[in-house]
């Protein structure tokens, strides 16, 4: 019986609870311009959300396209009930640093890697009836 049919594989799969993606779209061209996603995970019997993988394409730099990225996946975030919000920022782009901490993320210590690290820790859940 070969290593894979015993179950030792040289990787695991992970599954997590919850990945969404948002793109936003060129109004008159409907092409994609812009992605960015949230990994939705429970620790701790706990919701917590990670804004992950937020990407514009260098030529559709409107202004106020990330930040609405942004804000849109913590409104989700709270809507679905987490408790904290996560991410973390490539260094060099400040642009982002400056938006996230606008919007009361917290840095925390950094990565090995260098990359900057955020937390907002959620007040409330947003009504569902608004």
């Amino acid at each position: 019986m070969s290593q894979e049919e015993k179950g030792n594989k040289p990787y695991k799969i992970h599954s997590t609870d919850y990945n969404l993606t948002f793109r936003a779209t060129h109004q008159e061209e409907r092409f994609p311009i812009a992605y960015a996603s949230i990994k939705l995970e429970e620790q701790n019997g706990h919701l917590i959300g990670h804004l992950v993988g937020l990407l514009r394409h260098p030529d559709y730099n409107f202004e106020g396209l990330c930040r609405d990225l942004i804000k849109r996946r913590i409104e989700i975030c709270k809507h679905l009930g987490c408790k904290e919000i996560h991410t973390r920022v490539y260094p060099g782009r400040l642009g982002i640093v400056e938006i996230y901490k606008s919007l009361d993320f917290k840095e925390i210590e950094p990565t090995s890697y260098g990359y900057r690290r955020f937390i907002l820790h959620v007040k409330d859940k947003i009504d569902s009836s608004t």
